[in-house]
């Protein structure tokens, strides 16, 4: 530094002594007027010409805050030499305290804007000011505001609901009707979203007690209060009764309010006062429009084949209400992306739960992938969002099984129609109908996969099957698409197909856990107890469902051998299991058929009545579910026979199931026989398991129980009409008869023997039991446990089994004195005939010839006629014998004290008597369109069974009709490897 610079320095610090010196100038540089710059002049020294510029940091050249000051010298235009740094000025302090709290007082105006307008704060305030609220009074309001904390995502959610708990338990019981309503929905709104066993606790009796309150000056407030508190009646029956009660109240006073009356039907269908509905409602049929009393008298005109009147009712209610369940179905969809891809974004950026992503880093490909569907799963299911875009869902789809009824309403209305064009126009609209219910699928694979159902319902299988085939050649029939596919036919009742495919599935699957859903799948799809419970042992051992189902397997197992007290061990053991899940319409259906199998073991009817209110339950969670719904009708015709049989028989006495052919010893004469089908027909369940079975025929077009159901209770109810619907359904398909053409294989070729007789070796010690236990008894049911056991015998003789058939026709002729019926007669002559037979064999050989060679195949009970049709030697030693002239008469007498019940084997029995019997069966014949018809539609459900085919014979021959059919049916039965003599 030379001396002139050191001495210039000097001579600055002399006269600027509050200057600092600087290493370098300050940086200064701004983009659009932004950025740091310097301003302003002062304290300007004539002597040196320099003067204090202020850096200043600014936006759009306006400074903002002062930084620092420098003394300058102009160098160049707009440029300056920086001496030193000098001391702000006190203005330039001043300026900067007053921006500083200015950023301060704005900071905290935002802090507290932010604070004051955040869900949480503002949550707070409105439950303060329910808080007010109901402290002036108003409690109704106060439980809206409650309501809708409780329901939101805030930290005042849990005190909003003991709010609003404590008014369920102060407020609700003296509160006025309105504001008792508002608290009651309320409440309902915010307890279903609890997982509690019982989440709605004691809001219902609470809310009765108001109701009774109410009731007493305003029954219309107390029903509207009452229907609100449906969601929480423990006891759907109770709770419309005590509807029913106030409603009856109301209409006294207002009979033409349609809306009252559409309420005061609902609870008459909910205590299946069917009867009621109809009377309240045909007056005002034209004004019901689009109600649920349209709904009603809809189905009760649909379940009575009333298709026109139910067309007319269902048709507005059900278009309206698919657009509301559409609508749902795709804001139910739209909230489960938004929540999915919410979710899953959380657990991508690291945001989940540590242990989740522990078990994640040790998991292999597969276990990582249902960690993430386990974890989004719980998420979804506890989305208090999502689950009222549920709950909205799930009331909207009520509707399915009413537009099910509408389509099968179009498809019989399509049937009677003459006019080709017309019917194909209203069965495209029985599709549509149909298609709809599946919503907003669009053309996706699923929807096809639909599509192929509904082609089986319209009885176009050929197409169903081919979409099938298509969606499995587009999948490489992969294992997914090879388990769905085999899921919906086996609901279409095309087992053995479903069978095949479910097995394709197991031999294909990728990997050990898929092996196990498929054959847990297979094993619902069993031939019998053994088989599943060898597909059960391949499934998964941890799965809680194979558990129980495996138990359920072994108990029928247990059965089968004799072994109850081990039956009843892995009964109450599935038992135990299912009470563990969570409820659905497989547990329920699977664990009330485990109560069936106790009720069979123990008699108790609670458990039977426990194990229909569990199908009943199921059902209405999924009321289009087929083998659910044909499940269900059998169980509730089960129920209807033991309603009707009452006291009069005791099933577990008798050792004998609960079935159709116990009403047999309930009548001996006409006058009974109707009485007892009044009481079997007027049963309020009759008329919904035939409701049901009309769905299960449509639903389930390829599988034989579906039409036998329905044609046993119209066979009952002697309805021609419904019984040649149900053969016209039958001709137009192609039942599935894999299954049943190889057990009629085995069991002629022997296979079975075995199983089968270590099976009745065990029953016959039970049933002879049985059968000495109920002599003291008497009556009905000691007659039925005889039955049972001279059946039993039959079998074992059709097996090559000897028996003590003196013994046998003795038991019986006691059983038909003690307790004369249809079935006690009967039971003697299936005696006498099994005695004849066992005589005959050893005195004729040709005779024992016929016997040895059809045994398996007719049994002695129709060997007998057949042996009487060759005529000859053979004949005139059958007929003569006297056991066979006895069973005559017993057949003769059945036919005057029971004409109605006369069959083509009764006629063939009767052949050559004397008295013009045979003939007047045949007479009585010509005019029993229902019996006629029965024996078609029997033998087409039946195609292997020789009995049939022999009945059909001779009910040509005795009509005077061409015996060519009955000959084709013969010839069928022998072809299909049946052993079956020809006339």
């Amino acid at each position: 530094m030379s001396d002139e610079h050191k001495d210039f320095q000097s001579m600055l610090r002399a006269r600027f002594p509050q200057m600092k010196p600087i290493g370098s100038p300050p940086a200064l540089g701004s983009i659009n007027g932004c950025g740091f710059m310097v301003y302003g002049e002062r304290d300007r020294d004539t002597e040196t010409g320099t003067y204090v510029k202020t850096l200043c940091f600014c936006l759009v050249f306006v400074p903002v805050l002062m930084l620092r000051a420098y003394r300058v010298a102009d160098a160049s235009p707009r440029g300056w030499y920086f001496l030193g740094s000098e001391p702000l000025s006190m203005l330039a302090k001043g300026w900067n305290a007053v921006v500083l709290f200015m950023a301060m007082t704005i900071g905290v105006g935002v802090w507290w804007g932010s604070v004051t307008s955040s869900p949480d704060y503002k949550a707070g305030l409105r439950v303060a000011a329910a808080d007010d609220l109901r402290d002036d009074g108003k409690p109704g309001r106060a439980a809206i505001i409650y309501k809708e904390v409780a329901t939101g995502a805030t930290s005042h959610a849990a005190e909003a609901s003991k709010r609003l708990d404590e008014l369920v338990s102060g407020a609700l019981i003296k509160a006025p009707a309105k504001d008792a309503k508002d608290i009651v929905d309320a409440a309902i709104a915010v307890r279903r979203r609890s997982k509690a066993d019982n989440p709605y606790g004691d809001l219902y009796a609470k809310g009765v007690e108001a109701v009774l309150r109410i009731g007493e000056a305003d029954p219309r407030a107390a029903s509207e209060l009452l229907e609100a508190l449906r969601p929480a009646a423990p006891d759907e029956k109770e709770f419309s009764e005590r509807q029913l009660a106030l409603l009856e109240r109301v209409l006294a006073k207002e009979p033409n309010d349609v809306a009252l009356a559409s309420r005061l039907a609902e609870s008459y269908e909910a205590t299946d006062n069917l009867d009621k509905c109809q009377a309240l409602l045909e007056p005002m049929r034209d004004k019901l429009g689009d109600s649920e009393a349209a709904r009603i008298l809809g189905q009760i005109y649909a379940a009575k084949g009333e298709h026109e009147k139910a067309y007319t009712l269902l048709e507005p209610y059900v278009k309206q209400r698919l657009n509301t369940l559409h609508n749902a179905e795709t804001a139910y969809q739209k909230a489960v992306e938004q929540a999915w891809k919410r979710e899953l974004n959380i657990l991508d950026k690291g945001r989940g739960p540590k242990s989740f992503y522990r078990q994640y880093e040790r998991a292999n490909e597969a276990a990582q992938e249902k960690l993430v569907q386990d974890y989004m799963a719980e998420k979804l299911r506890n989305d208090g969002g999502l689950a009222d875009r549920r709950e909205a869902l799930r009331e909207t789809a009520s509707v399915v099984p009413v537009a099910l009824d509408l389509g099968m309403v179009m498809l019989n209305r399509a049937q009677s129609l003459p006019d080709p064009a017309a019917r194909r126009k209203e069965l495209e609209a029985a599709e549509k109908t149909f298609l709809a219910i599946q919503g907003v699928a669009g053309e996706t694979d699923e929807y096809r996969l639909y599509l192929g159902q509904v082609y089986y319902w319209l009885g176009r299988h050929a197409e169903g099957h081919k979409l099938f085939d298509e969606l499995l050649a587009s999948h490489d029939r992969s294992h997914e698409w090879l388990t769905m596919v085999a899921t919906s036919l086996r609901n279409l009742g095309d087992t053995s197909a479903a069978r095949q495919l479910a097995e394709e599935a197991y031999n294909t699957a990728p990997d050990k856990e898929t092996k196990a859903r498929a054959a847990r799948l297979r094993s619902v799809m069993q031939v019998d107890a053994d088989d599943a419970i060898k597909w059960l042992k391949l499934a998964d051992p941890n799965d809680p469902e194979v558990k129980a189902s495996l138990n359920s397997a072994l108990g029928s197992q247990a059965i089968a051998r004799g072994d109850r007290d081990a039956a009843k061990k892995h009964l109450r053991i599935a038992i135990d299991a299912y009470d563990t899940m969570i409820e659905s319409t497989v547990s329920l259906n699977n664990c009330a058929l485990v109560y069936f199998q106790l009720y069979r073991l123990g008699g108790d009817r609670k458990d039977f009545d426990r194990g229909v209110e569990m199908m009943d339950k199921a059902v209405r969670m999924s009321p289009s579910e087929s083998i659910l719904l044909g499940n269900t009708a059998s169980v509730i015709l089960n129920k209807v026979v033991l309603d009707t049989t009452g006291d009069a028989i005791d099933f577990l006495a008798a050792d004998h199931n609960v079935q159709f052919d116990a009403l047999n010893f309930l009548y001996d004469e006409e006058s009974a026989r109707r009485g007892m089908i009044e009481r079997f027909m007027s049963h309020p369940d009759t008329a919904r398991a035939a409701s049901y079975g009309q769905k299960v025929m449509l639903l389930r077009p390829k599988n034989v129980e579906s039409y036998a159901l329905s044609s046993a209770v119209y066979a009952m109810a002697e309805d021609a009409d419904e019984l040649e619907s149900v053969l016209k359904r039958v001709r137009g398909v192609e039942l599935d008869m894999v299954d049943a053409r190889k057990l009629a294989q085995s069991y002629h070729a022997g296979e079975r023997d075995k199983q089968m007789l270590a099976e009745a070796r065990e029953s016959s010690d039970r049933l002879m039991r049985a059968v000495k236990a109920t002599a003291s008894v008497g009556g009905a049911t000691h007659a039925l446990a005889v039955s049972t056991l001279v059946e039993h015998r039959m079998t074992l003789v059709s097996l090559g089994q000897a028996v003590d058939a003196d013994e046998t026709v003795k038991l019986a002729e006691t059983a038909y004195a003690a307790a004369p019926s249809n079935g006690s007669r009967y039971t003697l002559v299936h005696a006498l005939l099994l005695r004849a037979a066992q005589n005959l064999t050893r005195i004729d050989a040709s005779f024992g010839q016929m016997v040895n060679q059809y045994r398996r195949s007719l049994g002695v009970m129709y060997l007998i006629p057949v042996a009487m049709e060759r005529g000859g030697a053979l004949a005139q030693a059958v007929s003569t014998h006297p056991d066979v002239r006895r069973a005559q008469d017993l057949v003769e007498v059945d036919t005057q004290r029971l004409p109605a019940t006369s069959s083509p084997w009764t006629w063939a029995m009767l052949q050559g008597r004397e008295g013009g019997a045979a003939q007047r069966v045949a007479a009585q014949w010509r005019t029993n369109r229902v019996r006629r018809l029965g024996l078609e539609l029997d033998g087409l459900l039946s195609p292997f069974d020789a009995t049939l085919a022999w009945k059909t014979y001779w009910a040509a021959k005795m009509t005077g009709g061409d015996p060519a059919a009955g000959l084709a049916r013969l010839r069928a039965v022998a072809a299909a490897g049946v052993p079956t003599p020809m006339p």
